[in-house]
């Protein structure tokens, strides 16, 4: 018992010395370094966000009340175009570029050409008319004494 009431004792003595060394310490001011971003806004913020998510809200339920006609959708149509309409817009003025060349007039003839294509027309049917005599046998014969029949 002896031993650790001088233990005890001693541990008191070293402790009380150590703190009145420590007492006559005058330690400098460091610099002030902005070495760690800090915003105590944005804290702040964050910690009411985070308590506000993690409570439980017990609301009573209220009766509903049709008294005041109201549009969310119209009424959220007109403010943005109020801001529009506020809102300057300063664009850069472009240079006309010319790298498509483009002819109204081709094109429109073009598009006149296929729909004409495409369209049927009803023509009414021709007499047979045999005013230019062919003989398809008598010209393959002659073609071929005399060597002239040329193919494409």
């Amino acid at each position: 018992m002896k031993t650790i009431a001088k233990i005890t004792t001693l541990l008191i003595a070293t402790l009380l010395s150590l703190n009145i060394f420590a007492a006559n310490i005058i330690m400098e001011d460091e610099v002030y370094i902005n070495d760690i971003p800090f915003n105590t806004n944005d804290v702040a913020s964050e910690a009411v966000y985070n308590h506000a998510i993690n409570k439980e809200f017990n609301l009573m339920e209220e009766d509903y009340i049709d008294d005041i006609p109201f549009n969310t959708y119209s009424i959220a149509q007109k403010r943005l175009c109020e801001i529009a309409i506020c809102k300057e817009f300063n664009l850069e003025e472009e240079s006309s570029v010319n790298d498509i060349p483009f002819n109204t007039c081709e094109i429109a003839k073009s598009v006149i050409c296929s729909q004409a294509l495409n369209k049927e027309f009803s023509l009414p049917e021709e007499k047979y008319i045999d005013d230019i005599p062919f003989d398809t046998f008598a010209v393959s014969n002659s073609a071929k004494n005399n060597n002239d029949l040329t193919t494409n």
